[in-house]
């Protein structure tokens, strides 16, 4: 079963749910950023995966792959700081207690 897609398509599955079940449930930016990274990181193993069995012999899955972590930590970054910026003016950092955030 090692030679077969179907457990890194599983391992990509579970990746891609637990993030998005975190997304929708937990109100803390910080976990909401860490399951964005999860999907993040399935949707990059699924890809990965159907780059190593694909027909032909292209990168094209490990560019996506790269360029899906390049965009992980801008990501990481720019939310972080916007973190950062919303706990220290509010002194929380729960989403449903953010309501007014105006400038």
């Amino acid at each position: 079963m090692a030679g077969s897609l179907f457990p890194y398509l599983l391992l990509s599955l579970i990746l891609i749910s637990l993030g998005l079940i975190g997304i929708l449930v937990r109100r803390n930016l910080i976990i909401m950023l860490i399951c964005i990274e999860l999907v993040l990181n399935g949707v990059s193993i699924n890809l990965l995966a159907l780059n190593k069995f694909s027909v032909n012999g292209s990168a094209m899955g490990q560019i996506l792959a790269i360029f899906i972590v390049a965009l992980a930590a801008a990501e990481t970054t720019i939310a972080l700081g916007l973190i950062f910026l919303i706990f220290r003016h509010y002194k929380e950092i729960d989403a449903e207690k953010l309501t007014e955030l105006k400038g």
